[in-house]
């Protein structure tokens, strides 16, 4: 894979302290209206010639070497799975236009082995330094006050998550780790199967109602991007 401009250095693999027994969970099966007619996000092509799955795959590598990466397709899967690497487990979401992100994470899911997940957005670009320590403090989400606009914010005290709502300043980054009793409550709630138009942050609301704590992570120095429409992708040629 071609090493992007997003994919820094700063980390070596095997000298992370979490980086062992995570299962990396990078979503690419969404059709992605404002894009459809580019084809899958995931396949788009920067200058350096680098697609946006080589820069998630290299980044997610370099920070968790040990890591189980399963990469959920859906339009277009066939198109997806022909440029991921050997060792990277694949899951199609078959149903990708009747339902949303809970969906495909739930068919991940049940790839999943390890105790410890971190479930990406495949639409993300980002420096490594937005993963760092993200599961230091146990179940986690990124936060940046530089995303877009439109993107759903959240509320903390205290350095915790209190509610995920859009129109807030501070903006989750589509970047959430679980473990622990959160994951538990995560795969309960996934399990239901009339939830499958539900979006993550719908479930990731429900967990910190009963009680769940995702601790929030704004690492000083990263570089986040979310490609939504043919702008964003532009801006970053």
């Amino acid at each position: 894979m071609a090493k992007g401009r997003f994919v820094t250095g700063t980390r070596r693999p095997g000298k992370s302290s979490n980086c062992e027994g995570m299962s990396i969970i990078i979503l690419c099966g969404n059709m992605g209206y404002r894009m459809k007619s580019y084809g899958p996000k995931a396949l788009l092509a920067f200058s350096d010639g680098s697609l946006l799955i080589d820069r998630l795959l290299e980044n997610v590598s370099v920070c968790f070497p040990q890591g189980e990466i399963i990469v959920g397709v859906g339009f277009e899967a066939d198109k997806v799975m022909a440029r991921l690497p050997q060792g990277v487990h694949v899951v199609e979401n078959q149903l990708y236009e009747d339902t949303n992100d809970l969906e495909e994470v739930r068919l991940c899911l049940n790839a999943a082995t390890k105790d410890n997940v971190l479930i990406i957005n495949g639409d993300l670009t980002f420096n490594n330094i937005a993963l760092d320590k993200i599961a230091k403090h146990g179940s986690s989400i990124v936060v940046n006050e530089n995303m877009g606009e439109n993107e759903i914010g959240v509320t903390t005290v205290d350095e915790l998550a209190t509610i995920f709502a859009y129109d807030l300043p501070l903006k989750w980054c589509n970047i959430v780790h679980l473990t622990g009793k959160e994951l538990v409550a995560f795969k309960k709630i996934c399990k239901d199967r009339e939830r499958g138009r539900w979006y993550i942050f719908e479930a990731l609301n429900q967990i910190i109602q009963k009680g769940g704590k995702l601790h929030v992570s704004c690492p000083k120095h990263m570089e986040i991007n979310r490609i939504e429409k043919l702008k964003d992708w532009k801006a970053l040629q």
